[in-house]
């Protein structure tokens, strides 16, 4: 896994890295509007492929590395606050203020060793029960 140079982004590599499904990633941003542009963006240019009409980041098996290693390289932690995971409109996973506070079905994610040193200092539940 491939990790950055931020703390809290790299809690949510471990996240997305420990992915085992197809899903969606809506990350309540700190973006402004601009940000969002990818003319004028270069983290909005690279993440584009990737996004749909929503913003939300179409994560599958196959780009996970991809994904993965554009946070690494142009994310940092001022870049989010919140994330929700969702297989269609089934959350599966919510990630709360820079992940210290993380919500996982264990039935999607699958923590190593590595995934919980980087999650050390985070409260981690894992259950089937997640509820919006």
């Amino acid at each position: 896994m491939k990790k950055s140079k931020f703390q809290f982004l790299n809690k949510l590599i471990a996240i997305i890295d420990s992915c085992q499904t197809d899903c969606s990633i809506t990350l309540n941003s700190t973006w402004t509007e601009e940000e969002y542009n990818p003319e004028k963006s270069l983290r909005a240019k690279k993440l584009l492929p990737f996004v749909n009409s929503e913003w939300q980041i179409i994560l599958t098996q196959k780009n996970k590395t991809e994904i993965v290693d554009i946070l690494a390289d142009y994310f940092s932690d001022a870049d989010f606050y919140h994330a929700f995971f969702r297989v269609g409109s089934k959350l599966i996973g919510e990630s709360y203020d820079h992940s210290d506070y993380v919500i996982l079905n264990p039935h999607y994610f699958k923590l190593t060793e590595e995934h919980f040193k980087v999650l050390d200092d985070s409260e981690v539940k894992l259950t089937e029960d997640i509820k919006e």
